[in-house]
């Protein structure tokens, strides 16, 4: 006989049947993602863990299949008892983040009489900007910070005027953006009193939705296991 948590699928849809006699609302949701996430049953909107409800979430679990909800994705929905299918339907909303960069071009100039060995550019999602100029052997000019905090207000400008270009040239829902550069001195230009390099991409994520359709059919399910029940 087909069980699940000591209940066949019959009981499980006379049960469903009874509460929804009653006039109540029967529905499965879910929502997680990033490592964690829940599958819960409420009637008429008030979450229950009588055995029954438990029953029907664990074969929701298996429908969903999203086991311990780990990965950079995301997911939520709910699914409604239907007496004449027999049925718990309703919508998976299931997101994944994707990276994507922006053509872009920011120049970064720093005096060539300042020693550093390599320039580490970082903007978080704000964009707001942290610059270094590191050295690994020499000494440490005291204009090094001026040049750091000149470059670091002109790049959270630069990076502001770039992420409302991005805004503006796409209806995908951004997420996030985090900027990492690095130059290392002698891959740069040149010019004149400074030495030059071109930041050209924008990094920035959206979310990719894949919605799908649920359907646990309890009336399916019983006539599959129809010869053990």
């Amino acid at each position: 006989m087909s069980k699940t948590k000591d209940f066949t699928i019959k009981d499980l849809m006379n049960w469903c049947n009874a509460q929804v006699a009653e006039g109540k609302l029967l529905e499965i949701k879910w929502e997680g993602g990033g490592d964690s996430g829940w599958v819960y049953f409420e009637i008429d909107g008030k979450q229950t863990s009588k055995p029954e409800a438990e029953a029907l979430v664990d074969m929701m679990h298996s429908q969903l299949d999203y086991g311990s909800w780990a990965g950079e994705f995301s997911a939520s929905g709910s699914a409604t008892y239907d007496p004449i299918t027999k049925s718990f339907q309703g919508e998976d909303n299931y997101s994944e983040e994707e990276g994507k960069t922006f053509d872009c071009h920011i120049t970064v100039k720093i005096p060539k009489h300042i020693p550093f060995d390599r320039v580490l550019i970082e903007a978080n999602e704000s964009n707001t900007s942290n610059v270094n100029l590191t050295i690994a052997n020499g000494f440490d000019h005291p204009e090094r910070v001026v040049v750091q905090k000149i470059l670091e207000e002109q790049l959270t400008k630069e990076f502001e005027a770039v992420s409302e270009q991005v805004e503006g040239s796409t209806d995908e829902e951004i997420v996030s953006s985090y900027q990492w550069v690095t130059f290392e001195r002698e891959n740069l230009t040149e010019e004149g009193e400074y030495l030059v390099g071109v930041i050209e991409e924008y990094c920035y994520s959206v979310h990719v939705y894949d919605p799908r359709d649920i359907d646990v059919c309890l009336e399916e399910m019983l006539e599959e296991t129809n010869e053990e029940d």
